[in-house]
């Protein structure tokens, strides 16, 4: 029997077709899988175990009496029941990564009361120290003589003289004290890459692209030994401070450790995967670390050869180390970084970043002074202890090289950590000093004033005006420091100094309004600039967050000179940009009849005052300011003008502005229209105290002359 077929009419297969041609052709086989939400939050969890496994242990010892975060787990495993059915602890899983929430830490404590946890008066509360005061640095000497790039540098143990070698081959030992050359040593075929005196023996070595290791008797000025081991070239090199060995390091991805006396090669340590471009011998004990180019640092065991900690922090090559001189740390940097440890087991302390290039070289010196030089040929000065960039320096490209030539490959700190030493890509070796008029400045005001000093000294201080700075402490119209609890006035109506008593500016406003007006608010993370970090509380949702504790203090002391610079009938100029806030400011100074400036600022309006208005203008005494950036250039011209001709200045800095040029910096959101507004009424209402105070102490003087004329 035949089954029957079911016929179907034309239309019905027509579409029976479409609709296979659909399936076949437009099924979305190319589309990424769902989310799967359990792999993405161990995705995250191993990513930050990866990234962020030292801070945890770094925020433990910053603040030891918080209570210690929970930890969770990456992956949970499944929870083994007895025959009762109770769970019981799976004792094979680890935990990876700490939580970022957790139950303990759910109430946030106030800021002085987490400042009071610490123990300690310079740590804030998310962990910034107080920065040292360092002396600004500035060029002293130019000495030119190679005919290459110059790479290496190392100092003599006597102080007397230094040593450089470059691309054209040469070793070169200069006197530090002149700069004049008094030897040149040639051996090498090809470039020098690294130089090392011995403090012990009157010996200098040196390593090149030749894959030659040489050691020159200095007496005899010739080569006495050579060390041959090295399939390629030789980068660095480093001489143990106790053991008589001599470690060097190259592009082989090796790091050979030699017996200086018998040329025995020692140890070989093998274990980067790539070039090796710096090494250093620890002081303290028989250890060596050395830094490559597959973006790891290792540690040696000198004593066995082996390695004994591998560090991978570091997402790039690390082309430069420094050891701290007398503390058990050391540093090491990569491009846009610069990383901290300490101990022998090279426990992570902190991350220094803003230094935003290829960084070749490092130095540090015992007061704590770390230098890192850029492949740009930027410079920046950092404090050791608290990672903060107090100073950059970019030296001009001398004539003869192209700018793209001002690359910094090698620095070096003398035996006195006074002078620096830097060997640089336009084939000069430039030498910068300590400011010595900045440290007469600060010796002097620390003797006035003990160890305490106001940010107006300490901000003309860092740009090398201490001479002028001793001219406004003598000077009878100016204050320039204060006590504890007075300012020190001289006056040119008094033959002796005067104590004026502070102005109760603090009972003008509180932390609460200053938290009502928003004035914590910074911008986003990625704006900071490194000069703001002291005075920060912490983040949230990737935004800045002010320590109202520092800024309300630091608006006392601005609040306190802007009203002493009022009853001294001084000059004040108001001066913004910002459309929003031209109003405001217009406003404010009119009401206490003093001047304001809203409009684009001409050069020369302070430093050429007399070729504008006359020779007899009197620029003002004090300059107010509300945004101390100019849009998007930079800062205000007012702010260098002003420092130009030491007038003092008074601004709302916000998280992404330099405070260095300013003289009271009150650290503060300078975008929100409240905190302008509730800062302009601070700063008149200071005006009108100190006027006010005018007004009664002239009266009160009237009062006396007329009672002394009718005795």
């Amino acid at each position: 029997m035949t089954e029957e077929v079911q016929r179907h009419t034309v239309h019905t297969l027509i579409f029976r077709s479409l609709k296979r041609t659909h399936d076949m052709f437009r099924s979305d086989h190319f589309a990424l899988p769902p989310v799967d939400p359990e792999a993405e939050r161990i995705r995250r969890k191993c990513k930050e175990s990866d990234m962020f496994a030292g801070m945890d242990e770094a925020q433990t010892k910053l603040h030891p009496h918080l209570p210690i975060p929970k930890r969770t787990l990456a992956i949970e495993a499944p929870r083994i029941k007895s025959e009762n059915n109770a769970e019981l602890p799976n004792s094979s899983v680890v935990p990876v990564s700490p939580s970022i929430k957790s139950e303990q830490s759910e109430q946030v404590p106030s800021m002085s009361a987490l400042a009071g946890l610490s123990g300690r008066a310079d740590i804030g509360v998310m962990g910034f120290a107080k920065p040292k005061w360092h002396a600004p640095w500035k060029l002293m000497r130019v000495i030119s003589g190679h005919q290459g790039w110059v790479r290496c540098i190392a100092v003599d143990t006597t102080n007397q003289w230094f040593v450089t070698g470059a691309n054209d081959r040469v070793i070169k030992i200069w006197d530090l004290a002149s700069g004049n050359l008094k030897l040149s040593l040639t051996g090498h075929v090809s470039t020098v890459r690294g130089v090392e005196v011995s403090a012990r023996m009157p010996y200098l070595f040196s390593c090149g692209e030749d894959r030659q290791v040489k050691c020159w008797d200095l007496e005899q000025n010739k080569v006495v030994r050579h060390y041959h081991g090295h399939l390629s070239a030789v980068h660095a090199l480093s001489l143990h401070p106790t053991i008589d060995v001599l470690v060097t390091c190259g592009r082989d991805s090796t790091a050979r450790v030699w017996d200086i006396r018998t040329k025995t090669n020692v140890f070989t340590l093998t274990g980067h995967t790539n070039t090796v471009t710096s090494v250093l011998c620890q002081k303290f004990e028989p250890q060596i670390v050395t830094g490559s180019q597959d973006s790891t640092v290792r540690l040696w065991d000198l004593r066995k050869g082996v390695t004994k900690a591998t560090l991978t922090h570091h997402k790039k090559s690390v082309r430069a180390l420094a050891a701290h001189p007398s503390v058990r740390m050391f540093a090491s940097a990569s491009p846009d970084s610069i990383k901290e440890w300490k101990g022998s087991n090279a426990v992570y302390v902190q991350t220094l970043t803003g230094h935003n290039t290829i960084i070749n070289a490092l130095a540090v010196n015992d007061d704590g002074v770390l230098v890192s030089g850029g492949n740009n040929g930027t410079m920046h000065l950092w404090d050791w202890m608290t990672g903060y960039n107090f100073q950059r320096l970019q030296a001009p490209v001398q004539p003869g090289s192209m700018e793209n030539e001002a690359g910094i490959n090698a620095l070096c700190f003398d035996r006195s950590g006074s002078r620096l030493i830097s060997a640089e890509s336009d084939k000069t070796i430039k030498i910068f000093k300590e400011d010595d008029e900045a440290m007469i400045a600060f010796n002097l005001l620390c003797k006035c004033r003990g160890t305490r000093f106001s940010s107006a000294v300490r901000t003309y201080i860092r740009k090398s005006e201490a001479a002028k700075i001793h001219k406004r402490l003598v000077s009878p119209d100016v204050i320039t420091h204060e006590t504890d609890a007075k300012w020190l006035a001289i006056s040119k109506n008094f033959k002796t100094a005067e104590t004026l008593e502070r102005f109760p500016v603090e009972k003008l406003y509180s932390i609460e309004d200053l938290f009502n007006a928003k004035f914590h608010l910074g911008h986003k993370e990625g704006s900071l600039d490194p000069r703001m970090r002291p005075f920060l509380y912490g983040s949230r949702l990737g935004h800045l967050i002010f320590d109202l504790d520092q800024a309300s203090a630091l608006l006392g002391d601005a609040l306190n000179f802007v009203a002493h610079v009022a009853a001294r009938d001084g000059i004040i100029l108001f001066v913004t940009r910002h459309p929003a806030t031209i109003y405001l400011v217009e406003k404010a100074a009119k009401e206490v009849h003093e001047f304001s400036h809203c409009r684009p600022w001409q050069p020369g309006l302070f430093t050429d005052a007399n070729n504008h208005y006359g020779a007899v203008t009197r620029l003002p005494d004090l300059v107010v300011v509300t945004h101390t950036r100019d849009g998007a250039i930079g800062p205000h011209p007012v702010i260098r003008d002003a420092a130009k001709m030491l007038i003092p200045t008074v601004a709302i800095v916000d998280s992404d502005c330099d405070p260095n040029l300013i003289t009271y910096p009150v650290p503060g959101n300078d975008d929100s229209s409240s905190s302008v507004q509730l800062f302009l009424n601070l700063i008149s209402k200071a005006i009108s105290m100190g006027k006010t105070q005018k007004e009664s102490s002239l009266v009160s003087s009237e009062k006396l002359h007329l009672q002394a004329g009718a005795d």
